[in-house]
């Protein structure tokens, strides 16, 4: 909270400067931009869930402010997020968990709040999720081939 005065200043022939302060009052900061705090540019296989996202609600100054509502939408590449919104702690911050979607490559989510005058996008990369097989030669992998020998599979 910032404390605002309402003065009203009055200056003389002789440079005497004088101020009548009616009252005070508590005014709250406005919230004006979400950025994200955390968990940005994560690459997972596809389908897996990511380290938490977390976005932060401020003051043009960069304080966080608490109590603003924040909605969180997937936006390309399938999956989920949990929870899809929140409200902001003291320290303005929200968090939300990220499942990627089966699709292979880049994918995007927003953050949004009536506050803010753009949505935040939020980027990841799904990579391509190993898959094993049963060959007459023993469980091999599709692709790549080279962790199977190391753990001593097949031989």
């Amino acid at each position: 909270m910032v404390r605002v005065a309402r003065c009203t200043l009055a200056i003389t022939a002789t440079a005497l400067v004088f101020a009548n302060c009616k009252d005070s009052s508590l005014v709250s900061p406005k919230a004006s931009v979400l950025s994200l705090a955390s968990g940005g540019g994560q690459s997972a296989n596809a389908g897996a869930t990511l380290a938490p996202i977390v976005v932060k609600v401020s003051d043009a100054a960069g304080d966080g402010i608490a109590g603003e509502a924040v909605t969180f939408t997937v936006t390309t590449g399938g999956g989920s997020v949990t929870p899809g919104s929140g409200t902001s702690n003291a320290e303005g911050l929200v968090t939300t968990s990220w499942t990627l979607g089966a699709t292979e490559g880049a994918q995007t989510m927003t953050a949004s709040g009536s506050f803010a005058l753009t949505l935040l996008t939020i980027g990841a990369t799904a990579t391509p999720t190993p898959s094993l097989r049963l060959s007459s030669s023993g469980l091999t992998d599709t692709p790549p081939n080279s962790w199977i020998p190391a753990l001593g599979i097949g031989q």
